[in-house]
Formats: structure tokens, sequence, C-alpha cells
């Protein structure tokens, strides 16, 4: 395989890595819309209805939250583990930019490592 055909490749799988970041990333903005809507008492069936336990939701409601998660510019450097972007939601907003500027947040980025870099200590 030439390097052009790997470069194709690599261009194609970064780029849809990015677009699925960018999925779950959307899905938790929209959760977090759908709740401020729903009246008194309908979170619970809804969040039945999509097949998602309260403790999900509200992660997923937490990481839709985080300005930096949804900058679009950032999907290419955030992990897809659902779980390591909640530890990521949970840290500041500048402590999140100065992480990314760093090259300390990646798509590779693990639980252990996102919790080290949450708490300071990375």
């Amino acid at each position: 395989m030439s390097i052009s055909e790997l470069e194709s490749y690599a261009e194609a799988i970064n780029s849809a890595y990015a677009r699925a970041v960018s999925g779950v990333i959307g899905a938790a903005c929209h959760l977090n819309e759908a709740k401020k809507s729903l009246a008194h008492g309908q979170w619970i069936p809804f969040c039945e209805l999509l097949g998602l336990s309260r403790f999900r939701a509200a992660k997923l409601i937490k990481i839709g939250s985080h300005l930096g998660l949804r900058a679009s510019k950032n999907a290419r450097f955030l992990p897809i583990d659902e779980e390591v972007l909640y530890i990521l939601a949970q840290m500041s907003l500048s402590d999140f930019e100065e992480a990314l500027a760093k090259s300390a947040i990646t798509p590779k980025l693990t639980r252990a490592a996102a919790i080290r870099l949450r708490d300071g200590s990375a």
C-alpha cells in the first residue's frame, strides 16, 4: 500500500472518529435541552424511553454542559469513552483548555489519566 493510500485511510479514520465523538457530545447537548423542556415528573419516563439510566443521563448532561467539550474544534482531540468525557466535564473550562493546549487531552486518554488531570496531579 502506498503512502498516499495510507494517508487517505488515516484522514478518513480520523474524520469518522471526530464525528463519533461529536455525536456523543451532540446527543448529550440534546438530552440537556430536552430535560430543560420537560414538565415535572417526565424526566424518568423520558430516560426510560431512551433506554438510559438516570445515572447515565446525568453524566451525559454534565458532558453536554461543558463548553470545552461542546466546542466542535476540540472533537478531534477528545476520547470517545463517555466515562472519560464525564471526568473531563468536571474540570473547569480554564483547566480543560490548559490541558488541551499542553496536549494532555488526546483520543487515547485513559480514565486514570483523566482523573489525574481533573485532580491537578497530572
